[in-house]
């Protein structure tokens, strides 16, 4: 199976598109473009380029090479010197922000009946030389850990560790009837309280 057909198999790539005239637009073989490819729209006969549209819009790597990164970053092996190591390092990045993304944009429900979850928060500072008060651009960390053996958890930013925060992150995150387990933090308080 030759990349480009991969690439369509797995919906990277769409079959067919719809043009700015209306117009339906179907892939058509041309040499001049980077994959061999373009979308040609039957009435117009406007040509985009078959990325147009993906996250493979901004790149000129050839799609062998992206795929070949993108599976050496899922792999966490460094890729090879073929290309420059600052494409590599702008498609690892560029990888990680789109899990980022797809991670937080995802509605995940730990626990359940039976079930037991352990929250805690945490925080973020840096202090000079180690000592000192707590700074005030301090950021707050919510972890949440439900199955250390399947890996399953949560984590959040939040402003501050007050139940007008956590007690709504809970009612989002953890079914009714999951036992919680907490470093007994006053916020929690009110989650016992949750029906």
């Amino acid at each position: 199976m030759d990349v480009f057909d991969y690439c369509l198999d797995n919906g990277l790539i769409a079959l067919s598109k719809i043009c700015q005239c209306g117009g339906v637009m179907h892939i058509q073989k041309y040499t001049e473009a980077i994959d061999g490819f373009v979308y040609r729209c039957i009435e117009c006969r406007r040509r985009i380029s078959v990325r147009e549209g993906t996250f493979l819009s901004r790149s000129k790597l050839p799609l062998t090479k992206i795929l070949m990164i993108g599976n050496f970053w899922v792999l966490k092996r460094a890729y090879g010197t073929e290309n420059s190591e600052v494409s590599a390092v702008q498609w690892y990045n560029y990888c990680r922000d789109v899990s980022s993304w797809k991670m937080n944009t995802l509605t995940q429900v730990l626990g359940g009946v039976g079930s037991t979850v352990h929250i805690d928060e945490t925080v973020l500072i840096k202090r000079k030389y180690n000592r000192g008060r707590l700074q005030a651009n301090q950021q707050w960390i919510l972890g949440v850990v439900y199955d250390t053996t399947l890996r399953k958890g949560y984590i959040e930013a939040i402003p501050d560790r007050s139940a007008a925060v956590l007690v709504p992150i809970n009612k989002r995150l953890v079914l009714l009837g999951t036992t919680v387990h907490t470093d007994e933090w006053s916020g929690y308080r009110q989650l016992s309280n949750q029906e």
